[in-house]
């Protein structure tokens, strides 16, 4: 066979496979793409908490802390006897307050306080026979011709409240301060001791050398609660 025999026969053989094969067509291979497991750490945007302080105004009002005043209490703290005797009558109490609708009884004599308003410690003096000129008395008072004579040798004094009336100087819920000299048993010492003011049978003793009878203590019951100032 000769050299170009060949070769037609070899482009003939060539050209039968290329038409009973079926063209491959190359389908693009769809790419996996790898599942990304990237986190996207997106920012965490914690959504802005909305804090709504509630702000607490206080209105400071200032708490005012109401103090009840305090009552008064009347006494008789003082007894002084000689040429001008008077008595001395003391608020006590914790609280200003008037000596109105009180009353100083030596039976029989009967003398109304005037209205005079004494703050704690203060003092209203009454003569006896004369208006007093005392050095520390808030107020004075003239009780001459009213009570009668108060002698160092034998007496008393009551000091009343009246209740809106005259008193009843018999009455032992009325008489509220007391004192008895000398001797016992004068005409009010048994409504001081029902309303247990004054022991029964008890007395200052006293002389011609006493002075006077002061308080030792702001509410007295008894004989032990005076004192008897002599001079000399």
């Amino acid at each position: 066979m000769s050299r170009k025999t060949s070769i037609v026969l070899l482009a003939l053989v060539l050209a039968a496979c290329s038409q009973g094969t079926s063209p491959t067509t190359s389908v693009p291979v769809a790419e996996t793409v790898p599942t990304a497991s990237t986190t996207s750490s997106a920012p965490l945007t914690t959504a802005p908490t909305t804090t709504t302080s509630v702000v607490t105004t206080s209105t400071s009002t200032p708490t005012t802390t109401t103090v009840e005043p305090g009552a008064p209490t009347f006494s008789i703290v003082q007894v002084t006897f000689g040429n001008r005797p008077f008595v001395v009558i003391q608020n006590v109490g914790v609280g200003a307050g008037s000596t109105v609708g009180h009353w100083l009884c030596q039976r029989p004599g009967y003398f109304e306080l005037p209205d005079v308003v004494l703050a704690p410690g203060e003092r209203l003096f009454v003569g006896m026979a004369h208006d007093p000129t005392a050095v520390g008395a808030a107020a004075t008072a003239n009780a001459e011709g009213v009570l009668g004579d108060v002698v160092v040798e034998s007496g008393e004094v009551g000091l009343y409240y009246d209740f809106g009336a005259r008193p009843d100087f018999g009455d032992a819920t009325e008489i509220i301060d007391y004192v008895e000299w000398g001797d016992p048993g004068h005409g009010r010492s048994d409504t001081a001791v029902e309303a247990g003011l004054w022991p029964a049978g008890g007395f200052v003793e006293t002389s011609e050398e006493t002075l006077a009878l002061t308080a030792l203590k702001q509410e007295t019951a008894g004989p032990q609660d005076w004192n008897a100032e002599f001079g000399g």
